[in-house]
């Protein structure tokens, strides 16, 4: 079961800041079908980060595997959000369609202005090793899991209007799952 934190999903307003604020059903799944829509194409309509939010176990990383796998190796990376200072780091997201992150350290981050202008698709400069700097406007959509909630030094509305959290606690079925299907077959 899939619930998702926000009033609905235009992102005409910021989400809850407390998790327990607003809780959705699983019926806003479409949200997700929406946003991974928006994934394939080179344009940011709403400048959004995606945080699938469960416990360990859940299956959040094979869901992030299967994006990946949708979209193409090519087109995704992986930059956590603290690595968007290191100006080597923030140039590998130039002609990407993702930034896929299966697992973001619960850590405090003091300084996101990097990454709230690369979620917008505002320009941002880079540099490759050996090379001058330039800028470019990353067209990326930000999908991300976590276990914890993290902070950062700059939690203003701008930051809250990027961030969007789904809880996502799928069962994760195990070799001796009594539930799963394909052991079950033909035993009555």
């Amino acid at each position: 079961m899939i619930k998702i934190l926000s009033e609905d999903h235009s992102f005409s307003r910021a989400p809850a800041r407390n998790v327990n604020e607003k809780v959705i059903d699983w019926s806003r799944a479409q949200f997700l079908n929406e946003f991974f829509g928006s994934m394939l194409y080179k344009l940011i309509i709403t400048p959004l980060a995606v945080y699938i939010y469960g416990l360990t176990q859940t299956g959040k990383s094979t869901l992030l595997k299967l994006i990946r796998f949708v979209l193409g190796e090519k087109n995704c990376v992986q930059i956590q959000m603290s690595q968007f200072n290191e100006t080597f780091e923030r140039v590998r997201i130039e002609h990407k369609l993702a930034n896929i992150v299966p697992d973001e350290s619960a850590r405090y981050i003091t300084d996101i202005s990097f990454w709230k202008a690369a979620v917008s698709g505002d320009p941002i400069n880079a540099s490759k090793k050996f090379q001058d700097t330039h800028e470019f406007a990353p067209y990326a959509k930000f999908i991300t899991g976590i276990n914890k909630l993290y902070y950062t030094k700059d939690e203003d509305d701008a930051t809250w209007q990027r961030k969007q959290l789904v809880f996502w606690n799928a069962h994760q079925y195990t070799e001796k799952d009594p539930a799963r299907d394909d052991i079950n077959v033909g035993q009555t």
